[in-house]
């Protein structure tokens, strides 16, 4: 589902009693809350791809909807053919100047 964003929020305690929020496994975490320009809120774990995450853009996420509280997940990049070519080119690139380097400084 594509949401844009409204507003959001990071937080790592709960707003009403103050404590951190922890998983089952008792790991802290901190949450992200979305709100979409409908005013719709959506809460799901926060990490470097949330906080990249500006008011205005559009994001694709998985919802489910949880009692009244809708709960995100961030969908999986889909890595294409090309990006694969694209990787092999870059690795192809760096392992020739690492054999050039390698070569100037056996000739010191």
């Amino acid at each position: 589902m594509k949401i844009k964003i409204g507003k959001i929020y990071h937080n790592d305690r709960n707003r009403k009693t103050g404590e951190k929020y922890v998983n089952r496994n008792g790991k802290e975490y901190i949450r992200c809350t979305i709100v979409d320009e409908a005013g719709v809120f959506y809460s799901g774990f926060g990490n470097q791809t949330t906080n990249s995450w500006k008011i205005g853009d559009d994001v694709e996420v998985e919802v489910t909807k949880n009692g009244n509280f809708n709960n995100f997940e961030i969908k999986p990049n889909k890595i294409t053919q090309k990006d694969i070519e694209n990787l092999e080119a870059r690795i192809e690139a760096l392992e020739i100047m690492v054999e050039i380097v390698t070569k100037k400084v056996n000739e010191l």
